[in-house]
């Protein structure tokens, strides 16, 4: 354990107190409060809040969670995790906060995501929708839970301030935490890692690190200029797994950490506690104290063990024969899906990279020839009609000022263009019957993520949908994914993971359109794995892809039988098999990303011997309490209507002082604030001139209550000439503005209208 409060603590305290105060505080304080009318961003805009939504409140002993009323169920599942997860981490993080940390629970978007910032307590926002089965955080047993912890982690990582850190927070208020200033590699490096221990899965544990991991050392690439070193993790660059760099290499360093550390995840605190009283970014100094070692060190011996761990799984994988793989796309960074049309002439996918937006891509199989067709924001699967006429496949569509949710949409290869066939659906990944009379796809609904039908029609030569009709919705937090139909066209294949379980099963369901009733599909695989991707070869065979081996490799299931074979074997792994009239295509995953590739499917099957052993010995070990955590899911909590108290109370204070060389002085103060919802948003200051024994004033209030941001200014304040410094004057102005930010997919148009008006008093 360290000392708290040694010389040497002390003294960088000291140091970096002065050098703040030097180049930040006087640098912002230093004028008058003329120059000192900003407003804070509005964070309703950014998180798109509707200011029309109802809203409720849940108050907890630590916590204050705010949700429109339609999300009750998810707040009060959330209340009990963040209860559980304060338990748990708040001793180890070594924090209690001042203050109940405020939770905003919402469901506007189909993207999968947390938001956490101690400062100016704006909290935790946590959106209710499950991940995707192809995201990195698809690697989980239950997906609110695991993001609660992850979240909170970073709370209590960020939020603590000790020694020299406690008086300046009671000065400036929560703006000056010194753990906010840690590199987002050790951010969420910790946040992994805790993810990882307090559940049953996690990204610590995915087939995606260690895929790309493997990858690298296969390539002879690990730890060199042509992939991660130590000083590529500290954000985004043009080398694959970009944003996910300091999530996957953080949370290895710190595993590395705890795991060599008699004090194991107490020493993961004891770190978060002791930079709390420190100069931020002296980042080996910290480490040294709790852990005695630096970041080189423990990079070096990571990669080190690391090496040797995966040269061995390379060898067990390469003691079989490896597939054949015929690559389409180079460096692609992530192809998320592909299909071929049924006539033969066309491949098409979705296709993400660092240096372009996620596309929509058409390759003619005959001339090599591939089109960018269109912007086309996630969404996996994607299917031709029967016809090899139109291409429907889904994408993220922001149709509204506050939702951004996922549509169908259609290419028609005719017409070479695209429209889309669904408004605000949260419909995702399409499939076609043979016959081109349905289409398939998974809907979302209130947290749960079911499967849909819907007729096709045609009209004015347009494709169209008719009626949706719900044939499976499932538990709240479950995830249907990939619908298909079967041959037959009588029954749809999916793959689903129900909340609270390390697996994913593929499931058949009988299409019934006369029946209203929730049927309960049926399990076609269940093997304690993570089973996806379901697709038919010609024949009638189902080919999935399979965590099985602890490698992500395509199955067979061969039809009418109970049979199931290992048919691909790759190093890294191996997604979204599809099935042409010219050959198999299939995401090939390496240390370059997910490249599309014509695949050869092994001749002979793996024999059920497996060819690496599933093992996670090199992960944090699986917290005990978590076979009990359901215990503290009992309790229901009372709603109130949403107020704005105490949220409104501010968050930002600071002083203002001046003096010109006569030392006539100039003091004063300002406050800032916004609440919960961000509907209103306040600034206020006042200031006493000495020399003309004036007090000066300044109001600013902005509202999103009427959608449209309404902002009005007041201030009356003493001013110099711009010629005589000694000549001073009073100013009066009064200002107000409109401005509403009109949202689309990618881009954001913002209209103003300003009036302002001033006068000046000698």
């Amino acid at each position: 354990m360290f000392k708290k409060f040694n010389l040497s603590n002390l003294l960088s305290s000291f140091v970096f107190l002065v050098f703040f105060l030097i180049l930040n505080i006087f640098a912002m304080c230093s004028t008058s409060l003329a120059k000192q009318q900003n407003s804070l961003e509005l964070l309703g805009d950014m998180f798109s809040l509707s200011p029309f939504w109802s809203w409720k409140t849940i108050e907890t002993t630590h916590f204050r969670i705010t949700f429109p009323k339609e999300l009750s169920s998810q707040a009060q599942k959330s209340a009990q995790y963040f209860e559980e997860a304060h338990s748990i981490l708040s001793p180890i993080l070594k924090w209690e906060p001042r203050n109940k940390t405020q939770i905003l629970i919402i469901d506007n978007s189909d993207m999968a995501n947390g938001v956490t910032s101690p400062a100016l307590r704006l909290g935790i926002v946590l959106y209710m929708v499950p991940p995707d089965n192809w995201e990195s955080i698809f690697y989980e047993d239950n997906w609110l839970r695991l993001l609660v912890f992850h979240e909170y982690t970073h709370f209590l990582n960020m939020d603590p301030t000790h020694g020299v850190w406690t008086g300046l927070r009671y000065i400036f208020g929560d703006i000056l935490l010194p753990n906010a200033f840690w590199p987002a590699w050790m951010l969420e490096g910790l946040a992994v890692y805790i993810e990882t221990h307090f559940t049953k899965v996690g990204r610590g544990r995915s087939p995606f690190y260690e895929g790309l991991l493997r990858s690298a050392v296969e390539q002879n690439v690990f730890n060199s200029s042509k992939f991660i070193t130590i000083d590529k993790i500290f954000g985004e660059n043009p080398y694959f797994p970009g944003g996910e760099t300091p999530y996957l290499f953080g949370y290895q360093l710190m595993n590395w950490i705890a795991k060599e550390s008699p004090r194991n995840i107490n020493v993961l605190g004891e770190l978060s506690e002791y930079s709390s009283y420190c100069f931020p970014w002296l980042l080996d100094y910290y480490l040294n104290k709790t852990a005695s070692t630096n970041w080189k060190k423990t990079w070096t011996d990571w990669v080190d063990f690391t090496q040797d761990r995966l040269k061995k799984e390379i060898e067990q994988i390469k003691a079989q024969p490896l597939t054949p793989i015929k690559k389409i796309t180079e460096k692609g960074f992530s192809v998320l899906g592909s299909c071929a049309s049924p006539d033969g002439n066309w491949l098409a996918y979705t296709q993400n990279s660092l240096d372009r937006r996620w596309s929509l891509y058409l390759r003619n199989l005959n001339t090599k020839e591939t089109t960018r067709l269109d912007e086309k924001f996630f969404g996996a699967h994607l299917d031709f009609s029967p016809d090899s006429r139109f291409l429907v496949y889904s994408a993220l569509h922001r149709m509204s000022q506050y939702y951004y949710f996922s549509d169908l949409a259609v290419y028609d290869l005719n017409e070479k263009r695209s429209y889309w066939l669904t408004n605000s659906l949260r419909a995702k990944d399409p499939s076609y019957s043979k016959d081109g009379k349905w289409i398939v796809f998974t809907l979302t609904e209130n947290s749960r993520v079911g499967i849909a039908i819907a007729s096709v029609m045609y009209e004015k030569n347009r494709l169209k949908l008719g009626e949706v009709q719900k044939l499976f919705m499932s538990e709240m937090f479950d995830r249907s994914a990939s619908p298909i139909f079967s041959p037959d066209g009588k029954k749809v294949i999916f793959s689903l993971h129900k909340t609270n379980h390390t697996s994913e099963e593929i499931v058949e369901l009988d299409i019934d359109l006369k029946s209203n009733e929730n049927k309960i599909p049926n399990i076609l695989i269940e093997n304690k794995s993570y089973n996806r991707h379901p697709a038919f070869d010609a024949t009638g065979n189902l080919y999935f892809v399979s965590d099985f081996t602890g490698v992500d490799n395509v199955f067979k299931l061969k039809q009418n039988t109970a049979k199931i074979t290992q048919v691909t074997n790759v190093i890294a792994g191996v997604w979204f098999p599809t099935f042409g009239p010219k050959g198999i295509y299939a995401s090939i995953f390496s240390v370059d990303g997910f490249d599309l590739a014509q695949i050869e499917l092994l001749e002979k099957p793996i024999s059920e011997s497996q060819p690496i052993k599933k093992t996670t010995d090199w992960a944090p070990p699986v917290y005990k309490g978590n076979d009990d955590h359901h215990v503290l899911e009992s309790k229901t909590y009372t709603e109130q209507n949403y107020s704005v108290f105490p949220s409104i109370l501010p968050r930002l204070w600071y002083p203002i002082i001046s003096f010109n060389s006569s030392l006539e002085g100039y003091v004063g103060g300002q406050v800032a604030g916004f609440d919960a919802t961000d509907r209103h948003q306040y600034v206020l200051g006042t200031g006493y001139a000495f020399k003309q024994k004036k007090v000066d004033g300044f109001v600013q209030y902005t509202t999103r209550l009427l959608g449209p941001n309404l902002s009005y200014a007041w201030s009356y304040v003493t001013s110099a000439t711009e010629n005589n410094g000694d000549i001073f004057y009073r100013k009066l102005t009064h200002s107000a503005s409109l401005t509403y930010p009109w949202r689309f997919t990618s881009s954001t148009l913002t209209p103003s209208i300003s009036l302002f008006l001033e006068r000046e008093y000698k």
